[in-house]
């Protein structure tokens, strides 16, 4: 599978798994998906099972954990 090309300072706010392992620069899905839990959040939705499974992770909740001071401060969105 292709890694996916975000433009620069053009991030979704909810990023599918594909999309928040290129945001935090996992070698592969799997790579991430691993590290789920231990390095990084579990996703903030998760529904289903096998194939149709859907995860969607906050793309806020990486950017605390890269650098947690860049983010404080920063308002609650609405």
């Amino acid at each position: 599978m292709k890694k996916p090309i975000i433009p620069a300072g053009s991030w979704p706010a909810l990023l599918r798994e594909e999309y928040a392992a290129a945001y935090v620069g996992e070698s592969s899905v799997q790579t991430f998906l691993a590290r789920v839990g231990k390095m990084w959040p579990a996703p903030f939705i998760e529904q289903g099972t096998g194939k149709g499974k859907y995860r969607v992770w906050r793309k806020r909740d990486f950017d605390e954990i890269i650098d947690p001071e860049s983010s404080e401060g920063d308002p609650e969105p609405l």
